[in-house]
Protein backbone atom coordinates (compact mmCIF):
# COMPACT_ATOMS: atom_id res chain seq x y z
CA UNK A 1 0.00 0.00 0.00
CA UNK A 2 1.19 3.50 -0.86
CA UNK A 3 2.35 5.81 1.91
CA UNK A 4 -0.21 8.41 0.84
CA UNK A 5 -2.98 5.84 1.39
CA UNK A 6 -1.60 4.92 4.81
CA UNK A 7 -1.30 8.62 5.69
CA UNK A 8 -4.93 9.20 4.69
CA UNK A 9 -6.10 6.29 6.85
CA UNK A 10 -4.00 7.45 9.81
CA UNK A 11 -5.40 10.98 9.50
CA UNK A 12 -8.94 9.58 9.48
CA UNK A 13 -8.12 7.55 12.58
CA UNK A 14 -6.64 10.58 14.33
CA UNK A 15 -9.52 12.92 13.46
CA UNK A 16 -12.21 10.50 14.63
CA UNK A 17 -10.63 8.99 17.73
CA UNK A 18 -12.50 10.82 20.49
CA UNK A 19 -13.85 8.26 22.99
CA UNK A 20 -15.58 9.62 26.10
CA UNK A 21 -15.96 7.68 29.32
CA UNK A 22 -18.46 8.46 32.06
CA UNK A 23 -20.09 6.55 34.87
CA UNK A 24 -23.06 6.37 37.17
CA UNK A 25 -21.87 4.51 40.21
CA UNK A 26 -20.62 1.09 39.08
CA UNK A 27 -22.16 1.47 35.64
CA UNK A 28 -19.76 2.88 33.05
CA UNK A 29 -20.45 4.38 29.63
CA UNK A 30 -18.38 4.73 26.50
CA UNK A 31 -19.74 7.41 24.14
CA UNK A 32 -18.80 8.52 20.60
CA UNK A 33 -18.54 4.84 19.72
CA UNK A 34 -19.46 5.33 16.05
CA UNK A 35 -16.68 7.89 15.55
CA UNK A 36 -14.21 5.60 17.27
CA UNK A 37 -15.49 2.79 15.06
CA UNK A 38 -14.69 4.89 11.98
CA UNK A 39 -11.23 5.53 13.40
CA UNK A 40 -10.54 1.85 14.03
CA UNK A 41 -11.97 0.84 10.65
CA UNK A 42 -9.43 3.12 8.97
CA UNK A 43 -6.64 1.34 10.85
CA UNK A 44 -8.03 -2.04 9.81
CA UNK A 45 -8.38 -0.91 6.17
CA UNK A 46 -4.75 0.24 6.17
CA UNK A 47 -3.52 -3.06 7.59
CA UNK A 48 -2.12 -1.39 10.72
CA UNK A 49 -4.60 -3.38 12.80
CA UNK A 50 -5.59 -6.94 11.94
CA UNK A 51 -9.18 -8.00 12.55
CA UNK A 52 -9.80 -11.51 13.83
CA UNK A 53 -13.12 -13.12 14.66
CA UNK A 54 -11.24 -15.39 17.04
CA UNK A 55 -10.29 -12.51 19.33
CA UNK A 56 -12.68 -10.97 21.83
CA UNK A 57 -11.36 -7.52 22.66
CA UNK A 58 -12.51 -3.93 22.95
CA UNK A 59 -11.47 -3.08 19.38
CA UNK A 60 -13.60 -5.80 17.82
CA UNK A 61 -16.56 -4.96 20.05
CA UNK A 62 -16.39 -1.30 19.01
CA UNK A 63 -16.08 -2.11 15.29
CA UNK A 64 -19.08 -4.45 15.57
CA UNK A 65 -21.21 -1.89 17.42
CA UNK A 66 -24.23 -0.22 15.79
CA UNK A 67 -24.92 2.16 18.70
CA UNK A 68 -23.08 5.29 19.77
CA UNK A 69 -22.92 4.23 23.44
CA UNK A 70 -21.64 1.08 25.12
CA UNK A 71 -22.63 0.18 28.69
CA UNK A 72 -19.84 -1.47 30.68
CA UNK A 73 -19.40 -3.05 34.08
CA UNK A 74 -16.29 -2.30 36.13
CA UNK A 75 -14.27 -5.21 34.68
CA UNK A 76 -15.17 -4.26 31.11
CA UNK A 77 -14.36 -0.63 31.85
CA UNK A 78 -10.82 -1.53 32.94
CA UNK A 79 -10.25 -3.58 29.76
CA UNK A 80 -11.70 -0.89 27.49
CA UNK A 81 -9.85 1.93 29.24
CA UNK A 82 -6.51 0.14 28.89
CA UNK A 83 -7.03 -0.61 25.18
CA UNK A 84 -8.34 2.89 24.46
CA UNK A 85 -5.29 4.48 26.11
CA UNK A 86 -2.93 2.24 24.15
CA UNK A 87 -4.73 3.06 20.89
CA UNK A 88 -4.69 6.79 21.66
CA UNK A 89 -0.93 6.74 22.11
CA UNK A 90 -0.33 4.58 19.01
CA UNK A 91 -2.55 6.77 16.80
CA UNK A 92 -0.87 9.92 18.07
CA UNK A 93 2.61 8.54 17.28
CA UNK A 94 1.51 7.34 13.83
CA UNK A 95 -0.10 10.69 13.03
CA UNK A 96 2.97 12.63 14.09
CA UNK A 97 5.38 10.41 12.11
CA UNK A 98 3.30 10.17 8.92
CA UNK A 99 2.68 13.90 8.68
CA UNK A 100 6.30 14.76 9.45
CA UNK A 101 7.89 12.39 6.90
CA UNK A 102 5.16 12.17 4.24
CA UNK A 103 4.45 15.81 3.53
CA UNK A 104 2.79 15.30 0.14
CA UNK A 105 -0.98 15.67 0.39
CA UNK A 106 -3.37 13.42 -1.51
CA UNK A 107 -5.21 15.62 -4.02
CA UNK A 108 -7.40 14.82 -7.01
CA UNK A 109 -4.62 15.71 -9.48
CA UNK A 110 -2.34 12.99 -8.10
CA UNK A 111 -1.37 9.91 -10.13
CA UNK A 112 0.30 7.00 -8.36
CA UNK A 113 2.50 4.73 -10.43
CA UNK A 114 3.76 1.38 -9.23
CA UNK A 115 7.05 0.70 -10.96
CA UNK A 116 8.06 -2.80 -12.06
CA UNK A 117 10.37 -4.76 -9.77
CA UNK A 118 13.62 -2.78 -9.76
CA UNK A 119 16.48 -5.24 -10.06
CA UNK A 120 19.06 -2.78 -11.35
CA UNK A 121 19.45 0.85 -12.42
CA UNK A 122 18.69 0.04 -16.07
CA UNK A 123 15.16 -1.13 -15.17
CA UNK A 124 14.57 2.04 -13.17
CA UNK A 125 15.83 4.22 -16.02
CA UNK A 126 13.74 2.27 -18.54
CA UNK A 127 10.59 2.60 -16.43
CA UNK A 128 11.05 6.35 -15.99
CA UNK A 129 11.68 6.71 -19.73
CA UNK A 130 8.45 4.84 -20.51
CA UNK A 131 6.47 7.09 -18.15
CA UNK A 132 8.04 10.20 -19.69
CA UNK A 133 7.25 9.09 -23.26
CA UNK A 134 3.74 8.01 -22.30
CA UNK A 135 2.57 11.04 -20.39
CA UNK A 136 4.62 14.22 -20.73
CA UNK A 137 3.52 15.34 -24.19
CA UNK A 138 -0.06 14.04 -24.02
CA UNK A 139 -0.72 15.55 -20.58
CA UNK A 140 0.81 18.87 -21.63
CA UNK A 141 -1.35 19.00 -24.76
CA UNK A 142 -4.40 18.26 -22.58
CA UNK A 143 -3.58 21.27 -20.39
CA UNK A 144 -1.85 19.54 -17.50
CA UNK A 145 1.75 19.44 -16.32
CA UNK A 146 3.79 16.52 -14.99
CA UNK A 147 5.49 17.20 -11.67
CA UNK A 148 7.33 14.65 -9.55
CA UNK A 149 5.99 14.61 -5.99
CA UNK A 150 7.60 11.72 -4.13
CA UNK A 151 9.03 8.23 -4.19
CA UNK A 152 7.66 6.09 -1.38
CA UNK A 153 10.25 4.98 1.15
CA UNK A 154 11.19 1.33 0.75
CA UNK A 155 8.80 0.72 -2.14
CA UNK A 156 8.47 1.13 -5.89
CA UNK A 157 5.59 3.64 -5.79
CA UNK A 158 6.11 7.00 -7.52
CA UNK A 159 3.72 9.89 -6.99
CA UNK A 160 3.30 12.56 -9.65
CA UNK A 161 0.98 15.53 -10.07
CA UNK A 162 -0.68 16.40 -13.38
CA UNK A 163 -1.94 19.84 -12.22
CA UNK A 164 -5.71 19.29 -12.57
CA UNK A 165 -8.30 16.64 -11.78
CA UNK A 166 -9.35 16.69 -15.45
CA UNK A 167 -5.80 15.81 -16.49
CA UNK A 168 -5.75 13.02 -13.89
CA UNK A 169 -8.99 11.61 -15.34
CA UNK A 170 -7.40 11.84 -18.81
CA UNK A 171 -4.34 9.86 -17.65
CA UNK A 172 -6.61 7.18 -16.22
CA UNK A 173 -8.41 7.05 -19.56
CA UNK A 174 -5.06 6.29 -21.21
CA UNK A 175 -4.33 3.71 -18.52
CA UNK A 176 -7.64 1.93 -19.09
CA UNK A 177 -6.95 1.83 -22.82
CA UNK A 178 -3.47 0.38 -22.19
CA UNK A 179 -4.88 -2.21 -19.80
CA UNK A 180 -7.39 -3.30 -22.45
CA UNK A 181 -4.60 -3.66 -25.00
CA UNK A 182 -2.49 -5.62 -22.50
CA UNK A 183 -5.33 -8.10 -21.97
CA UNK A 184 -5.83 -8.41 -25.72
CA UNK A 185 -2.14 -8.94 -26.35
CA UNK A 186 -1.99 -11.47 -23.54
CA UNK A 187 -4.70 -13.60 -25.15
CA UNK A 188 -2.93 -13.48 -28.51
CA UNK A 189 0.43 -14.43 -27.01
CA UNK A 190 -1.08 -17.36 -25.13
CA UNK A 191 -2.60 -18.60 -28.37
CA UNK A 192 0.74 -18.24 -30.14
CA UNK A 193 2.53 -20.16 -27.37
CA UNK A 194 0.00 -22.95 -27.76
CA UNK A 195 0.60 -23.11 -31.53
CA UNK A 196 4.36 -23.34 -30.88
CA UNK A 197 3.78 -26.14 -28.38
CA UNK A 198 1.79 -28.07 -30.97
CA UNK A 199 4.67 -27.82 -33.43
CA UNK A 200 3.33 -25.36 -35.99
CA UNK A 201 5.86 -24.67 -38.77
CA UNK A 202 8.06 -21.58 -38.50
CA UNK A 203 6.75 -19.92 -41.66
CA UNK A 204 3.19 -20.29 -40.43
CA UNK A 205 4.19 -18.95 -37.01
CA UNK A 206 5.84 -15.95 -38.66
CA UNK A 207 2.71 -15.23 -40.70
CA UNK A 208 0.56 -15.60 -37.58
CA UNK A 209 2.84 -13.29 -35.61
CA UNK A 210 2.63 -10.60 -38.30
CA UNK A 211 -1.15 -10.95 -38.40
CA UNK A 212 -1.42 -10.67 -34.60
CA UNK A 213 0.85 -7.61 -34.53
CA UNK A 214 -1.47 -5.95 -37.03
CA UNK A 215 -4.46 -6.78 -34.84
CA UNK A 216 -2.81 -5.14 -31.84
CA UNK A 217 -1.90 -2.04 -33.87
CA UNK A 218 -5.52 -1.75 -34.93
CA UNK A 219 -6.71 -2.17 -31.33
CA UNK A 220 -4.31 0.55 -30.13
CA UNK A 221 -5.50 2.84 -32.91
CA UNK A 222 -9.15 2.21 -31.97
CA UNK A 223 -8.42 2.99 -28.33
CA UNK A 224 -6.51 6.15 -29.24
CA UNK A 225 -9.47 7.38 -31.27
CA UNK A 226 -11.84 6.46 -28.42
CA UNK A 227 -9.72 8.42 -25.91
CA UNK A 228 -9.68 11.43 -28.23
CA UNK A 229 -13.44 11.22 -28.69
CA UNK A 230 -14.02 11.05 -24.93
CA UNK A 231 -11.59 13.73 -23.77
CA UNK A 232 -11.62 16.11 -26.76
CA UNK A 233 -15.37 16.13 -27.30
CA UNK A 234 -15.62 19.75 -28.42
CA UNK A 235 -12.75 19.57 -30.90
CA UNK A 236 -12.49 18.05 -34.38
CA UNK A 237 -10.44 14.87 -34.69
CA UNK A 238 -6.72 15.48 -35.26
CA UNK A 239 -4.70 12.63 -36.83
CA UNK A 240 -1.47 13.90 -35.26
CA UNK A 241 -3.08 13.99 -31.82
CA UNK A 242 -4.42 10.47 -32.34
CA UNK A 243 -0.85 9.43 -33.17
CA UNK A 244 0.43 10.90 -29.91
CA UNK A 245 -2.35 9.18 -27.97
CA UNK A 246 -1.48 5.94 -29.73
CA UNK A 247 2.11 6.29 -28.60
CA UNK A 248 1.00 7.01 -25.01
CA UNK A 249 -1.16 3.88 -24.95
CA UNK A 250 1.68 1.81 -26.44
CA UNK A 251 4.14 2.99 -23.79
CA UNK A 252 1.71 2.47 -20.90
CA UNK A 253 1.02 -1.05 -22.19
CA UNK A 254 4.76 -1.75 -21.89
CA UNK A 255 4.76 -0.45 -18.32
CA UNK A 256 1.83 -2.71 -17.41
CA UNK A 257 3.54 -5.66 -19.12
CA UNK A 258 6.64 -5.15 -17.01
CA UNK A 259 4.52 -5.23 -13.83
CA UNK A 260 3.75 -1.53 -13.47
CA UNK A 261 0.40 -0.06 -12.44
CA UNK A 262 -1.23 3.36 -12.82
CA UNK A 263 -3.67 4.53 -10.14
CA UNK A 264 -5.57 7.73 -9.52
CA UNK A 265 -5.87 9.45 -6.16
CA UNK A 266 -8.58 8.09 -3.89
CA UNK A 267 -10.07 11.60 -4.07
CA UNK A 268 -10.68 11.40 -7.83
CA UNK A 269 -14.25 10.26 -8.28
CA UNK A 270 -14.34 7.28 -10.65
CA UNK A 271 -17.19 4.91 -11.33
CA UNK A 272 -16.77 1.30 -10.31
CA UNK A 273 -16.60 0.14 -13.93
CA UNK A 274 -13.64 2.46 -14.54
CA UNK A 275 -11.53 0.87 -11.83
CA UNK A 276 -8.60 -1.14 -13.20
CA UNK A 277 -8.07 -4.55 -11.61
CA UNK A 278 -4.38 -5.15 -12.22
CA UNK A 279 -4.57 -8.40 -10.27
CA UNK A 280 -6.36 -9.84 -13.28
CA UNK A 281 -3.03 -9.71 -15.14
CA UNK A 282 -0.46 -9.81 -12.36
CA UNK A 283 -1.75 -13.14 -11.04
CA UNK A 284 -1.46 -14.94 -14.40
CA UNK A 285 0.80 -12.86 -16.64
CA UNK A 286 4.42 -13.98 -16.96
CA UNK A 287 6.71 -10.96 -16.99
CA UNK A 288 7.84 -10.06 -20.50
CA UNK A 289 5.03 -11.92 -22.25
CA UNK A 290 3.45 -8.89 -23.90
CA UNK A 291 6.25 -6.88 -25.49
CA UNK A 292 9.99 -6.77 -25.90
CA UNK A 293 10.01 -3.49 -24.01
CA UNK A 294 11.09 -1.42 -27.02
CA UNK A 295 9.37 1.70 -28.22
CA UNK A 296 8.20 2.06 -31.82
CA UNK A 297 11.21 4.28 -32.55
CA UNK A 298 13.60 1.66 -31.18
CA UNK A 299 11.97 -1.07 -33.26
CA UNK A 300 12.35 1.05 -36.40
CA UNK A 301 16.04 1.60 -35.57
CA UNK A 302 16.53 -2.17 -35.19
CA UNK A 303 14.83 -2.83 -38.53
CA UNK A 304 17.07 -0.26 -40.26
CA UNK A 305 20.15 -1.95 -38.85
Amino acid sequence: MRLLDIKRYVNIAYDNFNPKFSNNGNIYYLDNVLEVKQSLQALYDSGILIFSNLEINARNQIVSSITDRLILDSNQYNVYKKEIDQLRMAISVLYSWMNRYVQTEDTDDIINIKLPVIQDISILAKSCSIIDKALTQSVSEFGGEIKFKQLDYGSSWVTISVATSAAAAFVMGLARAAFYVAKKYYGIKLMQKEYERQGMKNDMLKTLKEYNEQIIKEEINKKAKAVEEEYYKDQPSDPERVGRLRNSITELTKLIELGGEIHSSALLEESAENKIDYKLLSSILPQGLLTDGKSEDEQVDDEEK
